[in-house]
């Protein structure tokens, strides 16, 4: 291109600025989507590839039956092909927080080199007692926090470990849980809630349960080089962890052998020396019985001689016994008497005590009393004075709050009048402000008029005088306009000020009277006291008249008693002189009989000594006796249980199996497999969206040049004339769209490589944790966005300019003649058309007759209405997921968990002791399993009911479509549709369902439900029990709580039972999802402001170039004198329609591109439903109209512009 041809276009750029910019914009909005989408997956592989590289992520993970040793670690790394090998220990285990509920949790010892953690809050752990929490679930503040392995665990767990309670010292990321899928586990609720690092020194345990291994080549993840790689090692490692197996098998069979034959030799040892000491003990106590027998023979001849001397004594001492029997009689009853005497006297000294101390009572309590009386007296009424103060005081506040709310309401009204005049003069400046822009655009054209050569300078100078001065009035006017805002302003401010006193006044004044009010509730309570009061002294006056009426009758009766006293004891003197008479008669005999019993006495003392030496030895031979027994019934037990024992090793021993071997890639750990599926998402969203985008920037392209190629039809002819060449002039089209392509493109790159990528990466971290995204820039992306853009814009340029070029100057200096008009559809209606106004007919004729002006329009418009649904769209099927989860699907409260199998009748019973909180129960099996199907595997949660009837108060089971499912029959079972959709399964098709114990069933899928969060699989449990041999083990339950009882406080009750391992409750889920899916705000912000700005550019864009293209016919209808007002309703009528045309077609094609977005967009955990709310459909269309009306408002003054004299004009 020559200079002057640059010049000229330079200048083209200048004039028609607006029509440029659009070219850009709509280019750089191609270009941005384009390569942000494409440069998003690649982004994102890049950063998994980077932090899994970082945190060495491992590529093989062996597993064993009986464990490695850590000589199996050395031997694996002697490999050639083997980088790094770590083993290493890890167990599920329920644990729990102080105070808190139990749940699952997998620990690991902390790594070394392979699967490094990288610490986000907090240190690495220095102690065995210190332990990494899960970054995913826990934040900074639970660095101090304890959890403990708690005794729920069965016992092989819990000596696993050497401590058992740790702290969290820090919060750390794995590359193990990239996702925040934890895995499933045997135990507890079935699922595993969170990992935890603890040091290895944590664990007492002298085997590894796994080992980590890392080869030497690297290759990038999910690469055909890098699975060529595993599957090239995958059955030498297979091989060589069976042998390892193997070996560890065959070392452990012979260590429990050995110990069996050491047991059965000490066995056989020590029966053989404790029947020996058995029999020595039978001899002795065979040898002792015989000894008793004849010392028995002794003992009884020496009875018989002492029993005939006893009897001769007997018959002596029964006399004396009678004689001394009386006297005892005798002195038993004086005895008695004085007794009862010195009783009488005792008690009469108590009770005359008492008295005294009661009269000393009843005087205090009386002057008490009357001190109570008056006390409470000043109390009533100093309280009385108090209150009718406080009232007093209570009233004139109310009446300052009331003055003072009249004032603000006064400062409110004045307030509202400045803002609205401030308003108007707000408008009135924007208003001049756009006239002046106005003035000085038409200073610009007017310039290039005369540049041009198109008016003389002589026209010029009077014209540019009229814009001086009319620019001179409107800055003038502005500036009085700014004076009169800045006063409001400053009113404005003060009256602000004003109304913050009043407000905080009246705060005070409202402080007060709750003040005020509490002080009025004391002094009722102070009321209520008192009456208390009053009502407890008359009681205590009526207590005290009863007790001085009783202390007066107990004096009576103690006078009586002293009387009757002294009766007593002279009657009492006598019998004792007549019974010391009788004593002294009876010791004479006494002492005669006394020399016979000594005698007699002697000979019984030698024989009860012989009886009791043989009562010793019998009790020692039985008590040897009872020994031997004991002894040898306890060594006959003692051998068999050991014997059995033993027996029992030996037959475990025998059926032990061999050892099962694992090698496991990669693709096994569910966040690493799960990624590039998700990751893809986005690829194939770019796979559409800039297609469009491009389509609709080709279409913009196209009719602008194709316009302004028309516009300067004229200028072609007399370049042509003048001897420019094609290429030379083609140059100058294809100059100004591809400049505005190429900085459009360089824009749109640079910008959406960096925030689409950030953007979309912010979406899915509501699934995973890998830190920052890494940008990628692919420089075959950035050529190929330019040459696209080029080829859109340059493209367009080149078949527009291509047929004029051809044409004869002579034939480009004339103007085109004016398509010939035709009549139209509407017009053979004559019902409707001689009823239309004159220019309704002539809008309605454009319309028709500009066939491809119609065409672009409608298709410009439709695709910006398209892509607002699906922005709305996006956004309801994704926020609505949680409430038709738990509104549609999982219909319950609570999800309980137990420690053990429980049954119906369990929880009945349960749901009675919580006083009726429960409304209705039911218990149900539900386990993490792997679902196989045509070689893949899939995370599912089993669902198994106890009572199928129950079941369907708590899981309604339906289609997509809303039609019910019956609950499967044996042998069947209902998968959710999304788990089915993402593993190509069909009903009718048969798959396989695998535990954590590698238990497996097949069932047929009979119906495939919805669901929208985690996937499920419903069977019955005939199906279990008859595949497994065994009955599931019920171990949770759903529950429905009673009306008005606070669900919170219901789960807290539950809790705290004994075998209650776990509570959730579903609002709580509810509201989780709700804020995870928040995060997907980001990315349908981002396509409505992308498909808003769509929608602006192009209807501003087409809305130019119709006026463009009319502005001969729209100056010759002002000269006919049409008003402003007229003119842009003669002109925007059509726009409406068109748009109102476009729009609905829009609706329809984003209908369809809104499904082919959710069918690409798959989430492992969530399934969204296709789904656009009216509102969506309304505010699409609405917002088109909206863009519609606002281009039309900025177009107002282009119309503005338009000078009349140009309808005057002609070339020929």
């Amino acid at each position: 291109m020559s200079s002057g041809m640059i010049k000229t276009t330079v200048r083209e750029i200048k004039k028609s600025f607006g029509r440029y910019m659009a070219i850009l914009s709509i280019v750089m909005l191609g270009v941005g989507l384009f390569a942000g989408l494409k440069a998003t997956t690649p982004a994102m592989i890049e950063t998994e590839n980077t932090y899994l590289a970082e945190q060495n992520f491992f590529d093989f993970r062996l597993l064993s039956t009986v464990g490695f040793v850590e000589e199996n670690v050395e031997e694996l790394a002697a490999l050639d092909e083997i980088a790094d090998v770590e083993g290493t220990i890890s167990v599920d285990a329920i644990c729990a927080f102080e105070e808190g509920n139990e749940s699952v949790y997998k620990i690991h010892a902390v790594p070394e080199t392979i699967n490094r953690v990288v610490v986000t809050a907090g240190r690495m752990p220095e102690k065995a007692d210190e332990c990494l929490l899960d970054a995913a679930f826990y934040g900074e503040e639970m660095l101090g926090a304890r959890i403990t392995v708690t005794d729920s665990n069965d016992e092989d767990t819990l000596e696993m470990f050497g401590s058992r309670t740790f702290t969290a010292v820090g919060i750390v990321r794995s590359p193990s849980y990239i996702n925040f899928e934890r895995g499933t586990t045997s135990i507890g609720t079935g699922r595993i809630s969170a990992f935890l690092y603890v040091p290895k020194e944590a664990f007492d345990c002298d085997y590894l349960t796994e080992i980590y291994v890392t080869t030497k080549q690297k290759y990038d993840v999910y690469t055909d080089e890098y699975q060529d790689l595993i599957d090239s090692l995958q059955d030498g490692m297979e091989e060589k962890t069976e042998a390892l197996a193997q070996q560890r098998y065959e070392k452990l069979i012979a260590e429990a052998q050995e110990k069996i034959d050491d047991a059965q030799t000490e066995l056989d040892d020590k029966k053989a020396e404790a029947e020996e000491e058995l029999n020595d003990a039978l001899l002795k106590i065979e040898d002792g019985e015989q000894e008793l027998l004849d010392g028995e023979q002794e003992i009884a001849d020496g009875e018989q001689k002492i029993t005939d001397g006893t009897k001769e004594i007997a018959d002596h001492e029964q006399e004396i016994l009678d004689g001394e029997q009386e006297i005892l009689d005798g002195e038993q009853e004086i005895q008695d008497k004085e007794l009862e005497i010195q009783d009488a006297e005792t008690e009469l000294a108590l009770h005359e005590w008492e008295i005294f101390e009661n009269e000393i009572k009843l005087a205090n309590g009386k002057d008490e009393l009357a001190q109570e009386k008056e006390m409470l007296q000043e109390k009533e009424t100093l309280l009385l004075e108090q209150e009718a103060a406080v009232l007093a005081q209570e009233a004139e506040l109310a009446g300052q709050e009331t003055e003072l709310s009249t004032q603000l309401d006064a400062l409110s009204t004045q307030e509202s009048g400045l803002s609205a005049q401030k308003d108007t003069l707000s408008a009135q400046d924007a208003e001049l402000a756009g006239q002046e822009a106005e003035l000085n655009a038409q200073k610009e054209a007017l310039k290039g008029y005369l540049e041009a050569g198109g008016i003389s300078q002589e026209d010029y100078d009077a014209q540019m005088s009229q814009l001086e001065a009319g620019l001179g009035q409107i800055q003038a006017g502005r500036a009085e306009l700014q004076a009169g805002i800045g006063q409001i302003d400053a009113g404005l401010g003060e009256i602000q000020a004003g109304k913050a006193q009043l407000q905080e006044g009246i705060a005070q004044i409202q402080a007060g009277l709750v003040q005020i009010d509490a002080g009025k509730a004391a002094f009722q309570e102070g009321k209520e006291q008192i009456s208390i009061a009053k009502d407890e002294i008359a009681y205590q006056e009526k207590v005290l008249l009863e007790a001085e009426e009783e202390l007066t009758a107990a004096k009576t009766e103690i006078t009586n008693a002293r009387t009757e006293l002294e009766d007593g004891k002279v009657q009492l003197a006598d019998a004792k002189t007549e019974l010391e008479e009788g004593k002294v008669e009876l010791e004479n005999g006494k002492a005669e009989l006394a020399q016979a019993k000594t005698d007699l006495s002697d000979a019984q003392t030698e024989l009860e000594e012989g009886r009791a030496d043989l009562e010793d030895g019998k009790l020692e031979l039985a008590d040897a006796r009872t020994e031997y027994e004991d002894a040898k019934a306890e060594f006959e037990v003692e051998v068999a249980d050991a014997q059995q024992k033993i027996d029992d090793a030996r037959e475990k021993l025998a059926d032990i199996e061999a050892p099962d071997s694992y090698v496991l890639t990669r693709n096994t750990n569910i966040g690493y497999a799960c990624y590039e599926s998700d990751s893809n998402i986005v690829a194939a969203i770019a796979n559409v969206f800039p297609i469009f985008f491009f389509l609709v920037a080709a279409l913009v392209c196209m009719t602008t040049m194709n316009r302004m190629v028309e516009e300067q039809r004229t200028q072609i002819g007399i370049l042509k004339a003048l001897g420019y060449g094609n290429a030379a002039i083609m140059g100058k089209f294809l100059f100004y769209a591809g400049s505005a392509a190429a900085l459009g493109a360089v824009v749109g790159f640079a910008g959406g490589t960096w925030l689409f990528p950030r953007v979309i990466w912010i979406g899915y971290g509501i699934m995973y944790s890998m830190g920052e995204i890494e940008y990628y820039f692919d420089v075959w992306v950035a050529v190929l966005s330019l040459a696209a853009a080029l080829l859109c814009s340059m493209g367009a340029a080149y078949f527009s300019c291509r047929y004029e070029l051809y044409s004869v100057p002579a034939n480009l200096i004339r103007p085109k003649a004016p398509k010939s008009g035709k009549r139209i559809f509407l017009e053979k209606v004559s019902f409707i058309w001689g009823r239309m106004k004159f220019l309704h007919k002539v809008s309605v004729r454009n319309l028709f007759r500009y066939k491809k002006r119609f065409f672009m329009m409608i298709l410009g418009i439709s695709g910006c209405t398209a892509l607002l649904v699906t922005g709305y769209g996006v956004k309801d099927s994704v926020t609505n997921i949680a409430d038709m989860q738990y509104d549609e699907i999982q219909i319950f409260d609570i999800g309980i968990t137990f420690s053990e199998s429980v049954q119906g009748a369990d929880i009945g019973a349960m749901a009675e002791q919580l006083d009726g909180k429960l409304e209705q129960t039911a218990c149900h099996y539900e386990e993490s399993v792997d679902l196989d199907f045509s070689g893949r595997t899939k995370s599912v949660n089993l669902m198994i009911p106890e009572n199928v009837e129950e079941i369907s108060t708590f899981l309604n089971l339906h289609t997509q479509s809303g039609e019910p499912i019956p609950y499967p029959a044996a042998g069947g079972a209902v998968l959710t549709a999304k788990m089915a959709e993402n593993m190509g399964i069909k009903v009718g098709d048969k798959v396989t369902l695998r535990d954590s114990d590698m238990n497996t069933l097949t069932v047929t899928v009979s119906a495939l439900c919805e669901n929208f969060v985690y996937n499920y699989i419903y069977m019955n449990k005939e199906t279990y029990a008859e595949q497994l041999g065994m009955e599931p083990e019920y171990k949770s339950a759903y529950a429905v709580v009673s009306e008005g009882v606070d669900i919170h406080e219901a789960a807290a009750e539950i809790s705290d039972r004994d075998n209650v391992l776990a509570v959730s409750v579903t609002q709580d889920m509810r509201d989780r999802i709700g804020s995870m899916m928040e995060s997907m705000n980001y990315i349908v912000a981002l396509i409505i402001i992308c498909a808003g700005s769509l929608a602006f550019i192009v209807l501003y864009n087409l809305t130019n170039i119709n006026i463009t293209e009319r502005i001969r016919e729209i100056a010759t209808i002002k000269v006919l004198g049409f008003y402003a007002k007229e003119t842009a309703d003669y002109v925007f009528r059509e726009n409406l329609v068109l748009t109102g045309m476009g729009a609905i077609v829009g609706l329809g094609l984003g209908k369809w591109l809104h499904w082919f977005v959710m069918y690409n967009i798959n989430i492992d955990m969530v399934s969204f439903k296709t789904l656009i709310e009216p509102v969506s459909y309304l505010w699409s269309f609405v917002l088109t109209f909206v863009f519609a009306v606002f281009v039309n408002g900025l177009m107002f003054f282009k119309l503005e512009k338009i000078n009349m004299a140009e309808s005057l004009k002609s070339i020929e």
